[in-house]
């Protein structure tokens, strides 16, 4: 179920890719379509690019290695490749999180930079995705957390409300899951949700 589920999500990021011209924007500062594609195509398939997406000291070498990959493959090819491969994101082999893997928020959340960035037609996520991102909002909040930031309480209807941070709340923000997931991966700006001081 969860592999079906991360592949349906894999397909509607293909899908949007395609409706777009590789210079259309994102939300993603400084990156076109893409070059979301390339950066989705090396968490999926280039494991010497992955230090440079985290550590700032290696950012020069994973830049080259996208580069490549740019010559490699026009923008359409790449995106079929992409398509092509399935659901599975070698970069996180490890993730025990199996039903909310992180290559399921990957394939969300860059489907909505694109989307929204571009006014394209939005869409109403079925009840499984919506349980399966609350999932990944909850394991994802708790690791891009950083210290200094303000302790939130995350609720949703129907849901088992979390906090992000220690000590007490400061504020709730409350919406779908798929709206909460956005603003905790830093869309606040897009992101459908209701922000409460406490």
């Amino acid at each position: 179920m969860s592999t079906g589920l991360r592949n349906l999500h894999l397909t509607q990021l293909c899908d949007a890719l395609d409706s777009v011209p590789p210079t259309a924007p994102t939300l993603c500062e400084g990156w076109d379509a893409h070059d979301l594609a390339i950066h989705l195509w090396v968490l999926k398939r280039d494991p010497l690019s992955w230090p440079g997406i985290a550590v700032p000291a290696f950012a020069a070498a994973t830049q080259r290695r996208a580069e490549h990959v740019r010559r490699r493959w026009d923008y359409e090819r790449l995106v079929a490749e992409l398509r092509h491969q399935g659901g599975a994101m070698a970069c996180m082999p490890l993730d025990r999180w199996e039903g909310h893997r992180h290559a399921l928020g990957e394939y969300y959340i860059h489907t909505e930079d694109l989307r929204r960035a571009n006014n394209l037609p939005r869409r109403t996520q079925t009840a499984e995705t919506e349980d399966a991102l609350w999932l990944r909002a909850h394991t994802a909040g708790r690791q891009l957390w950083m210290l200094g930031r303000d302790t939130i309480s995350v609720a949703s209807p129907h849901r088992d409300a979390f906090t992000l941070g220690r000590g007490a709340p400061t504020a709730q923000v409350t919406g779908l899951p798929s709206e909460v997931i956005l603003w905790i991966y830093g869309r606040g700006d897009v992101a459908d949700v209701v922000v409460t001081p406490h």
